[in-house]
């Protein structure tokens, strides 16, 4: 019996932060674990690596979800990601869920070898976005990758908020501290 729809969007959008659903729907339907959401053509996976939820990537992974480059790259998973991009180069520039890059869900990782590996084939990206994730990985060395790459320190985010008040929100005194220096403004 097919899966309806509203039941393929809860558990996608339960993908992006709600573990405990996760694990609920899909122990009460398995099938669950690579449908695709059509109108944002999302799995659970993707929305987990794209918002950088370990505990659910790695719940759907340990569940039989196949390994996807963008979520080997939010995971860290240097060795992972360079293998995949020696096999497809074209993968670094290839827009992942919501036209986020590779480089982008590297960042979430807060590992910056994760982000060399990627940015090492395809060094081009939105990096005003990269620093976005970095800042949102919470991870000082991180953010210093992103911004030797120069991007806008004041640009927003999709929510209008710019890479400082999120290190502010999330009480990331370091981080902030560091965006201050290099520019930011509240």
């Amino acid at each position: 019996m097919a899966i309806d729809e509203q039941t393929i969007q809860q558990f996608v959008m339960s993908g992006h932060g709600n573990a405990a659903a996760v694990r609920e729907m899909l122990a009460a339907e398995p099938g669950l674990l690579n449908v695709r959401f059509a109108p944002l053509d999302e799995s659970a996976l993707d929305a987990a690596a794209h918002v950088g939820n370990r505990e659910i990537a790695q719940f759907l992974l340990d569940a039989g979800s196949p390994k996807t480059i963008y979520a080997a790259a939010m995971l860290g998973e240097v060795a992972i990601v360079t293998s995949m991009l020696r096999r497809d180069p074209s993968l670094a520039s290839r827009p992942g869920v919501h036209g986020l890059s590779l480089l982008f869900h590297a960042a979430l990782s807060g590992n910056p070898a994760a982000a060399d590996a990627v940015y090492a084939t395809s060094p081009a990206g939105d990096m005003n976005a990269v620093l976005h994730a970095a800042v949102a990985s919470g991870n000082l060395p991180m953010v210093e990758w992103a911004l030797a790459q120069e991007p806008d320190v004041n640009t927003p985010r999709y929510d209008q908020k710019t890479p400082l008040q999120v290190a502010l929100g999330a009480g990331n005194a370091a981080i902030a501290a560091r965006l201050r220096k290099a520019g930011a403004r509240e």
